[in-house]
């Protein structure tokens, strides 16, 4: 458990689309459940994160209005949540434009590469 990192993406993997849309309230309830439990067995098995290309607030803001019960999941396991398009110094940004390349899976790699790094410098299963 001490050595394994589990990370989540948040839109259209946790968050589903259609939860933004008019979701069937019954769906979105079995959706949260589903998501909770995942979570849950996720860290049970190790330490979980989540990344996201969306901006800051956009998880706890989108949890807390169409999924509350994983919105406290979040907090009661202390997950975190690494923004992709945060942070990033200037000339990453420009690499991650550059011609061809597809900017969200650059972007959202190096902070997948930052969640893995931060795990590892604190010994693999130190706090979040």
């Amino acid at each position: 458990r001490d050595e394994t990192l589990i990370i989540f993406d948040w839109d259209d993997t946790l968050c589903p689309t259609f939860a933004g849309a008019d979701a069937n309230a019954s769906t979105l309830e079995l959706h949260t459940l589903i998501v909770e439990q995942v979570l849950r067995a996720a860290a049970s098995v190790g330490h979980v994160a989540i990344v996201t290309m969306a901006g800051e607030g956009w998880v706890e803001e989108t949890a807390e209005k169409y999924m509350p019960g994983v919105r406290r999941v979040i907090e009661e396991l202390q997950i975190s949540v690494t923004l992709a398009r945060v942070g990033l110094p200037a000339w990453q940004r420009r690499e991650a434009f550059a011609e061809g390349r597809d900017s969200s899976h650059y972007m959202k790699r190096r902070a997948m590469k930052k969640v893995i790094g931060n795990f590892y410098r604190q010994g693999a299963g130190g706090a979040p």
